[in-house]
């Protein structure tokens, strides 16, 4: 199943006011989204994400290896968090 298809089967219907609900993505699935992309205004959003309490590194991690992400993270963590993995690269 494509990315954003399943990303939309998993959305939660969250309340808005007392008459209305919206629904929202995971935000795991967004920062996947950001990781594709890889623009720098996605990795600050990558990092804002990651820093919501209900944020699910381990449902992320699953998402990443499943849509063929792996490498790209990679390269993304080592841009957001340079000293965990090596010297800080480019996209």
């Amino acid at each position: 199943m494509a990315r954003s298809v399943e990303a939309l089967a998993r959305a939660q219907y969250l309340p808005y006011d007392d008459e209305l609900s919206v629904r929202v993505v995971l935000p795991e699935y967004l920062a996947a989204e950001a990781v594709k992309l890889g623009r720098p205004k996605d990795l600050h959003r990558i990092v804002s994400l990651m820093e919501i309490d209900e944020f699910n590194r381990d449902l992320f991690r699953e998402i990443i290896e499943k849509h063929g992400l792996a490498e790209r993270w990679k390269k993304v963590h080592n841009i957001i968090d340079p000293g965990s993995q090596g010297p800080k690269t480019r996209l």
